[in-house]
């Protein structure tokens, strides 16, 4: 079965229909981000780059009205899977890898957005450089937002971004940590997929394993804006950081 017939739920309808073969796949979860999702989607959609892309979003049982104000954007490049039942960060995020159609794949938070409409253009001229599946990630600069978008600081201002083979300032965490990069769907696919078993840190999981396989190039442009709100990350308590941090390191 496709994976859109064992993922979709309670949507009404898929938002059009994307290439059937793009370049690129942006993959969006989602949840109950009515607030913020618009202004992520268009500017994925706003993206200047010369090649198809799809946006592929997994709205994860949303209460709110996300799904209807990701209905509303008519535009053929997006494609929605609804899960009836909320199944989690990391299970969504496999959902997404599983149906990405793009030969390179990349993601966006749906509470996030990217900051630059060159974002996607600019590491897929870097990443095209090398040959097919070949383990690559390209990555660039992120912009802290607060919860109204306003700019409150840049991630390599707070430590310093590194290329090449970096597992072990990823694990020390004492370099940039990469957001939303670009490389391979071969590649992606090889790591093997997000622990669902983890409730927060499942990307920083993913990225250690990614960075033992992989090498990182640095565009040294500015890429997307994580916004730091009362729902996100920041959120959690110190001690649920600190366990979570040592079950993955161990």
């Amino acid at each position: 079965e496709s994976a859109d017939r064992i993922f979709a739920g309670s949507c009404a309808r898929m938002v059009n229909q994307a290439d059937p073969q793009p370049t690129i796949t942006v993959m969006m979860p989602s949840c109950n981000n009515s607030a913020f999702i618009r202004a992520a989607m268009q500017s994925v959609l706003s993206q200047e780059i010369d090649c198809a892309i799809e946006l592929l979003i997994v709205d994860d049982a949303s209460t709110d009205d996300s799904v209807q104000v990701i209905q509303s954007v008519d535009d053929p490049r997006v494609r929605l899977i609804c899960n009836s039942v909320n199944r989690g960060i990391a299970s969504v995020r496999n959902q997404l890898l599983e149906a990405a159609r793009g030969e390179y794949v990349t993601s966006l938070d749906g509470d996030d957005l990217y900051v630059s409409p060159t974002k996607l253009a600019s590491e897929y001229e870097i990443l095209r450089q090398f040959p097919d599946r070949s383990p690559v990630v390209v990555n660039s600069n992120v912009a802290l937002l607060d919860g109204t978008g306003q700019r409150i600081g840049l991630a390599s201002e707070i430590l310093p971004p590194h290329e090449g083979l970096i597992f072990q300032g990823l694990y020390d965490r004492r370099i940039m940590i990469p957001r939303d990069f670009l490389m391979s769907s071969w590649l992606a696919r090889q790591v093997g997929g997000f622990d669902e078993s983890l409730a927060i840190y499942e990307d920083w999981d993913y990225k250690l394993r990614l960075s033992r396989k992989a090498s990182f190039r640095y565009t040294g442009q500015l890429g997307i804006g994580y916004r730091r709100h009362r729902r996100g990350l920041s959120s959690v308590k110190g001690r649920v950081h600190r366990q979570f941090m040592a079950r993955i390191r161990r």
